[in-house]
């Protein structure tokens, strides 16, 4: 299914130099070691007596007591109990929770929840680790890909989209394509299925088209409607295909940034600039971005992989991305194909 060459760029860090401001009038205030928040007139919003705290939003916060993390809101309602090892910021609705025992220094849960405390999903974490229960991919949509009991689902902060049954779930545009007992069907976000038949091989091109074969027929499906309509060139772009994923090829040439003046890194350093919710929760972290360089030249299918953090780290690195300059794409034997690329931006503040 997946016949897309993958290369990676070099870790790239920047060190940011801001000053702490408030945020929406409230500030963390600091008295004999323990924080607590205060509004702009320096009226008490949440007690001072917790050992860390962090501004979520403007009603909802991450405190720590006793070397655990939980959520309160602005009435100081418990949403999320103070049992945790670690609490992300928000993305796309979306806090990521982490059950940690010190004692033996094991992760023993992740939980996704919404704002609201509701529970999405909890992944149990037993001796097989990240093998049987894993979050694998966060999208700039708001979907992620959950892997629980082998198999993967697909979640977004309402609840599950679809469930924890396939062997794998690869997302390009909007379609969703699924694989299950080696066959590929397609999926929209709602969960609604596209296809009317399993196919053997989907390559969604753009949008609005896949290539599809079953059996010995291949064509073209309209992602709207489902529809296939056998064509033999869509026969020959699928064995071009195929013959990428089997074979190794000596005249493979990578895609690369188009802008002549500056290298992709000297353009991250100029245009990054650090959240300002980040800065003042004094949250640092990598991002590693995954993102698709089309035939074209530009980028798709941004997502994200590893630790959620949040405060806004995962959507600045998202948005500079989609502001760069169209890439060269790569090609084999001097035909343009899609690429992968993985990009770790490392978010640093000055100590």
């Amino acid at each position: 299914m997946k016949v897309l060459y993958t290369f990676f760029f070099i870790l790239f860090s920047v060190v940011f130099a801001y000053g702490q401001t408030g945020y929406g009038g409230m500030k963390i205030k600091k008295k004999q070691g323990k924080y607590g928040l205060v509004d702009s007139q320096d009226k008490e919003l949440i007690p001072i007596k917790y050992e860390d705290i962090r501004i979520l939003n403007d009603t909802l916060f991450s405190v720590r007591l006793n070397g655990k993390y939980g959520l309160i809101n602005r009435t100081k309602k418990e949403i999320v109990p103070l049992e945790y090892g670690y609490i992300s910021g928000i993305y796309k609705n979306l806090i990521l929770l982490v059950k940690y025992d010190s004692v033996i220094e094991k992760i023993e849960e992740y939980k996704l929840v919404n704002p609201s405390g509701k529970e999405i999903v909890t992944l149990p974490l037993d001796d097989e680790g990240l093998s049987k229960n894993s979050i694998g991919r966060y999208y700039e949509n708001g979907q992620v890909v959950v892997k629980i009991n082998g198999k993967y689902g697909l979640y977004n902060s309402q609840g599950e989209i679809l469930p924890p049954q396939y062997d794998a779930i690869y997302i390009y545009y909007d379609p969703v394509v699924v694989k299950e007992n080696d066959k590929y069907e397609i999926y929209n976000f709602k969960g609604e299925k596209i296809t009317s038949i399993p196919y053997d091989y989907i390559y969604i091109e753009n949008n609005s088209q896949a290539l599809a074969e079953t059996g010995e027929q291949s064509g073209y499906m309209d992602l709207d409607t489902g529809k296939f309509v056998p064509d033999k060139k869509a026969g020959e772009e699928i064995a071009f295909l195929k013959e990428i994923q089997e074979k190794k090829y000596e005249g493979v040439a990578t895609a690369r940034y188009s802008d002549e003046k500056q290298t992709f890194t000297h353009y991250i350093a100029k245009t990054l600039v650090y959240p300002m919710s980040a800065e003042n929760n004094n949250v640092e972290g990598k991002v590693t971005l995954q993102f698709i360089v089309e035939k074209d030249g530009s980028v798709s299918n941004i997502s994200f992989s590893g630790l959620l953090y949040g405060y806004g780290l995962e959507e600045e690195g998202i948005r500079v991305l989609k502001e760069s300059e169209k890439w060269i794409p790569a090609t084999i034997e001097g035909k343009p194909v899609r690429s992968y690329f993985h990009l770790p931006i490392s978010f640093k503040l000055p100590r």
